[in-house]
């Protein structure tokens, strides 16, 4: 095959509602496309009815650490096949615009 001039490995992660989502691939920059995907996982994590459920509007304690501990161990996988830190990106759901220690939280990540 031919070799991709414009090769990138990048991660994008997606922190839902009701799940974080990752994909590790290695992207044709001047394209914009995905070339090859090396991994994907997605992983429950409740932020939205924890939030929903919440009597003050925050995201408990425990949702965030159950969070972190997931995100944590999607970045693990990433660096681990290559990713380099600065082509880590993520999107988050509303729940943490919404909820009063979401964008707090965020910030942490």
């Amino acid at each position: 095959g031919s070799k991709v001039a414009n090769l990138a490995r990048l991660a994008a992660c997606d922190i839902g509602s009701g799940s974080t989502k990752m994909l590790v691939a290695d992207v044709d920059t001047a394209q914009g496309r995905i070339v090859d995907t090396l991994w994907s996982i997605e992983r429950p994590c409740s932020y939205g009815i924890d939030w929903k459920k919440s009597a003050d509007g925050n995201l408990s304690d425990c949702m965030m650490a159950e969070g972190m501990d997931t995100l944590r161990s999607h970045l693990a996988k990433a660096l681990e096949l290559g990713v380099p830190a600065s082509n880590v990106r993520a999107i988050a759901t509303e729940v943490f615009r919404k909820a009063g220690n979401g964008l707090s939280f965020l910030a942490r990540i």
